[in-house]
């Protein structure tokens, strides 16, 4: 006989559903295709998902703790799981995305690294480099001290592309 638990947990920084359908043999790890997340700075729907035994699920309840996740987010999740369409094309847009970021910022001598999502690069005047940006309203991550590096993550539209590409090209010129 199979066993389904569905638990929603959100931490100060994560959201966790754990969702699990096991008999006494078979134990399932379920994982999102794709995340998304927003490059703004904005609050955003970000899960992790976990199937697992009644006594691990019981452990992370206690290492969590009652933390809820909104009705409308469980619809978003629930609705992303079952799209295989959508996580495909989010795949192949964020890879895509990712690969021309990566293409625009080598072009202007920028040598980033990082995810699809984000690209980071040690950047010596990283203060200026974040000051410059927000002055053209465009947000990069500042990371001072010792990482003394920017993270950018992807525009969301080809207006802000351009804008990003114009930024650069100015910042180049400095």
């Amino acid at each position: 006989m199979a066993t389904s638990c569905i638990r929603w947990r959100t931490t100060r920084s994560t959201t966790r559903w754990t969702a699990a359908t096991w008999s006494s043999s078979s134990t399932r790890t379920i994982r999102p295709s794709a995340a998304q997340s927003d490059p703004r700075g904005r609050a955003g729907l970000r899960l992790g998902f976990v199937g697992a035994d009644t006594t691990l699920l019981t452990a992370l309840d206690d290492l969590l703790g009652p933390w809820a996740v909104s009705g409308p987010a469980q619809e978003i999740a629930i609705a992303a799981l079952r799209d295989h369409g959508w996580q495909q094309a989010t795949q192949t847009r964020l890879a895509r995305d990712g690969a021309r970021m990566h293409a625009l910022l080598a072009h202007y001598g920028i040598d980033a690294h990082g995810t699809p999502l984000f690209h980071w690069w040690a950047e010596p005047r990283a203060e200026a480099f974040h000051e410059h940006m927000a002055r053209r309203a465009i947000w990069v991550r500042l990371f001072p001290g010792a990482a003394r590096g920017i993270r950018v993550g992807l525009p969301g539209n080809e207006s802000a592309w351009r804008r990003i590409e114009q930024a650069l090209r100015e910042w180049n010129d400095t």
